[in-house]
């Protein structure tokens, strides 16, 4: 699966070998847009169900999209004055104002 480093991708990215049902975690990593790592992580916190095949992991493509089922829901943008930067901003107005 790997490819050379000097073409810029770290992995093989042709859809015939990404459009399977049982994917690496290599591939599932490409089809989240997420790091291998990442998906280790998820087998190992026992948010997603992995089938190993030997020292390698086996992922059912529904079990992603269903991963990603569960964890979508609406952001709202951030709140007038919430936002991190503003926040401190107006903290640090405030302060200025009650030390007069």
């Amino acid at each position: 699966m790997p490819v050379n480093p000097s073409e810029g991708n770290k992995y093989v990215t042709t859809p015939s070998e990404v459009d399977r049902r049982w994917l690496t975690t290599d591939e599932a990593a490409l089809y989240l847009r997420c790091s291998p790592q990442t998906i280790r992580s998820l087998i190992h916190r026992r948010e997603l169900r992995a089938s190993r095949l030997g020292q390698d992991f086996r992922l059912d493509r529904a079990d992603l999209d269903r991963l990603l089922e569960r964890r979508k829901q609406f952001h709202k943008p951030y709140a007038v004055g919430t936002h991190p930067a503003v926040a401190a901003r107006h903290a640090a107005n405030r302060q200025k104002r009650t030390a007069r």
